[in-house]
């Protein structure tokens, strides 16, 4: 299980989720994503996963969060690199 981030006025704090991004382990990654997709289903999107992995508090605002939006990405897409059958295909925004 992930342990909780540290939060600043509301949200996940920018340097803080260092070691929440680090926690995406790629069983815990696999487990969220066969909960979060139908069955059958091969995509999702992947706002929705980090939402899911922060438990619902919001990133920061402006460019701390699109940092950690960033970071968020990565993280879940080097999670899924040992998991066959999975991958991470960025989108265009």
């Amino acid at each position: 299980m992930m342990g909780a981030p540290a939060r600043t006025g509301g949200s996940v704090a920018s340097g803080a989720e260092d070691g929440v991004v680090r926690s995406v382990s790629p069983g815990r990654l696999e487990q969220l994503l066969r909960s979060l997709l139908p069955a059958g289903e091969q995509h999702g999107d992947v706002a929705r996963v980090i939402a899911l992995l922060l438990g619902g508090q919001p990133l920061p605002e402006g460019a701390d969060g699109w940092r950690a939006r960033l970071d968020w990405q990565r993280a879940i897409a080097e999670a899924l690199k040992p998991l066959p059958g999975w991958r991470y295909v960025p989108g265009d925004s």
